[in-house]
């Protein structure tokens, strides 16, 4: 899966699109079909992307919408807060509108701050599945050491 900056008219931002062939497609589709319980994708954008030298939202977007339809039906849901339009839910998760794309996942326990594309997509795709499945695969010394702290 790649994001591929399209040619730019003079003045305007680059605006990169994924690339996800066929067989990757279905290979993700095998490991979403391992959902369990819904998960549900906070994914704050704006209008100011397009008036950076590259507007990573669009891929963002275009990513989170390949999963949505690669999952198990009501398995993915994305809530699209545009910040035109939402600028309470930006206050309330404190996400501001000059730092989109961003997507939380468990409410904003888990942030990502731009584009999960290239390496990081696997791990997005991964973290999606073990929350659906609530699992973490932590060893119990360290499930027994991030409670301590809490």
């Amino acid at each position: 899966m790649s994001a591929t900056p399209l040619e730019k008219p003079q003045g305007t931002a680059e605006v990169p699109h994924i690339e996800v062939d066929e067989e990757t497609k279905e290979v993700i589709k095998e490991i979403l079909s391992q959902m369990k319980n819904p998960v549900e994708v906070l994914f704050f954008t704006s209008n100011t992307c397009g008036n950076r030298d590259t507007n990573w939202c669009v891929p963002t977007e275009e990513l989170l919408d390949l999963l949505a339809s690669l999952a198990p039906p009501n398995m993915f849901t994305i809530k699209k807060i545009k910040f035109e339009e939402n600028s309470d839910l930006f206050a309330k998760y404190n996400v501001e509108p000059q730092r989109v794309p961003v997507i939380y996942l468990l409410d904003g326990a888990i942030k990502y701050l731009g584009a999960p594309l290239g390496e990081e997509v696997r791990a997005f795709i991964e973290t999606i599945v073990r929350i659906s499945i609530g699992e973490t695969k932590l060893r119990p010394k360290t499930k027994n050491g991030l409670e301590a702290l809490l």
